[in-house]
């Protein structure tokens, strides 16, 4: 356009500049105004700011965007309404927020702009899916935690499941009814099952505990029942003890056998289920005699005892019945006479004799039998004096008027 002495440019952004500069005016989106340079003005086109706009060209200034719209940016012909669900919205753009259940994103939408289709960004609040929620302000959504839900979309809380349900995990849009015959069942999905149940936390059900096993409240598996006892039906608390003259081997019985004879039931974890008496040992499920004198043998021959019956003496795995003079104490201080209760074969017997071989510790043996150490000058123990003629080392010392009865060891 014409200046004062020369043509000047029309500035940048005009809608209308006449040759002789009598009407400048701006794009929409601009306002007219001037510009000093120096000493001189001239016409300036300035950008609309944020939270202002100008719809179409030759505006002198621009327009504030009204409540519920807003503009951001420069030079904007339009101010855009504000997302629904909005909690703030300010003019300039600058603040922005969804109300609690929603929450605050930008999506992509294609218009159209004369003949061509653009895409373009909008800001949108939201509402939150199902399982989960949002307070004011948000820019994403939060999982309900276990023991709550939120069933509608939009949800700005969950709620706590009620009593008798449950929700295991996050994110769940309602809650489940806890399962049949549990012990207890909170609302974050910790279940327990009643006596005899146990829990599959698969399918999460409290399934029976099968017969011959048991459990107790709350315990996940089942126990089988140890030796002993038995359960024979379903969904046992405890195992029952067999009746007396009953036994049960192993675990995980259902039933209790009768015992065999000359056997006594045992309690013992994996063991048979019953021992054997006295004199007898076990073959398969029975009890069987032992070899005459022997109280604990493997078979019933003679010569695998171990330990024997009273009366009979332990030699080389056989049971000897006791000589008469381990019974009666004839000869003393020999290890296997009655003092010693005769529990054991040693050196000093030999079944075909009736003499001691050897004496205990502090003893002496004479002629088959035992004699203090500790003698006196003739050689003799005290109360004995030396004699040959008898075949004895020493004997008795009798009164006078008296003699030794060699059968008999007495003075007469």
């Amino acid at each position: 356009y014409k200046g004062a002495s020369s043509c000047l440019s029309c500035p940048e952004h005009w809608a209308r500049c006449d040759k002789d500069g009598t009407e400048v005016t701006c794009q929409a989106g601009y306002r007219v105004g001037t510009k000093k340079l120096g000493l001189i003005k001239f016409p300036y086109c300035y950008a609309c700011g944020p939270g202002q706009y100008s719809a179409t060209p030759a505006w002198s200034k621009c327009a504030d965007c009204e409540k519920g719209t807003y503009s951001d940016g420069e030079a904007n012909t339009s101010c855009k309404k504000c997302p629904d669900h909005y909690d703030k919205c300010s003019t300039d753009g600058k603040e922005i927020t969804c109300k609690a259940g929603y929450m605050k994103e930008t999506v992509k939408e294609r218009i159209k702009a004369g003949l061509l289709f653009i895409n373009i960004s909008k800001l949108v609040c939201t509402a939150c899916p199902t399982g989960t929620y949002s307070v004011a302000g948000s820019t994403s959504c939060t999982k309900c935690p276990a023991g709550k839900y939120a069933s509608s979309t939009g949800s700005s809380s969950c709620t706590s499941c009620a009593k008798g349900t449950y929700a295991m995990g996050e994110g769940h849009s309602s809650c489940e009814e806890c399962p049949a015959n549990t012990e207890s069942c909170s609302a974050d999905g910790t279940i327990k099952c009643k006596a005899g149940y146990r829990y599959f936390s698969k399918y999460r059900v409290c399934n029976k505990c099968e017969a011959g096993t048991y459990s107790e409240a709350g315990k996940s598996g089942c126990t089988e029942c140890p030796a002993g006892t038995y359960s024979n039906k379903e969904a046992s608390a405890k195992c029952t003890e067999c009746a007396k003259g009953t036994y049960a081997s192993g675990t995980g019985n259902t039933s209790c056998k009768a015992l065999p004879k000359n056997a006594t039931a045992t309690k013992d974890k994996g063991a048979d289920g019953f021992t054997c008496n006295s004199g007898f040992y076990k073959d398969g499920n029975e009890c069987k005699a032992c070899a005459t004198g022997c109280s604990k043998c493997s078979d019933s021959s003679d010569n695998s005892c171990s330990s024997c019956q009273k009366g009979y003496l332990s030699y080389k795995s056989k049971c000897l019945a006791k000589p008469e003079h381990c019974q009666t104490a004839v000869i003393a201080h020999c290890p296997c006479n009655s003092s010693r209760a005769c529990t054991q074969v040693c050196q000093t017997y030999v079944p075909t004799s009736t003499t001691c071989t050897a004496c205990e510790s502090g003893y002496a043996l004479r002629n088959g039998k035992c004699f203090k150490n500790t003698v006196k000058s003739d050689g003799c123990a005290e109360g004995l004096v030396r004699d040959s003629s008898e075949g004895i080392y020493c004997k008795r010392k009798c009164s006078e008027g008296t003699e030794l009865d060699p059968s008999t060891k007495t003075c007469k």
